[in-house]
């Protein structure tokens, strides 16, 4: 009952699209976030586990979300993360989405931020609401 007395449809703070990646199968992290930014006004685009880099890129090109969120949980797959952000970063289209990291895989290491490429990297899902907003653009003055 909590969900549905606080869940509005309307996303007026902007556009995020959430994924897993491509090869990462754990996606509770991300639906949870997902659904967290859904019920603070945001218009979320959830991708789910194993997005193909090419539909990824497709989802970006006609959205043009103001954030990605890529949550990973395996190791193996944050070099698979580095090569989509450094693919986003790349392309003039789409490199000025903010791109947040999360999943347990980004909590072995404060670095990652830097080291990957991403704009911010979130420990739990209260702390990603907050960095979604914080890389939000600003609007009005």
């Amino acid at each position: 009952m909590i969900y549905i007395n606080n869940f509005t449809s309307k996303g007026d703070k902007g556009k995020v699209v959430i994924t897993a990646g491509a090869n990462e199968f754990h996606e509770i992290g991300a639906w949870m976030i997902s659904d967290l930014l859904e019920m603070n006004g945001w218009d979320v685009y959830y991708l789910g586990s194993n997005t193909p880099e090419s539909d990824l890129y497709q989802m970006l090109l006609a959205v043009q979300p103001h954030i990605l969120v890529i949550s990973v949980t395996m190791f193996f797959n944050l070099s698979s993360a580095a090569f989509v952000i450094r693919a986003i970063k790349q392309n003039p289209d789409i490199q000025n989405i903010k791109i947040l990291l999360g999943g347990a895989a980004v909590k072995a290491d404060p670095d990652l931020t830097k080291k990957l490429g991403a704009d911010a990297t979130a420990d739990h899902a209260v702390e990603a609401l907050k960095l979604v907003n914080d890389l939000a653009p600003q609007t009005g003055a």
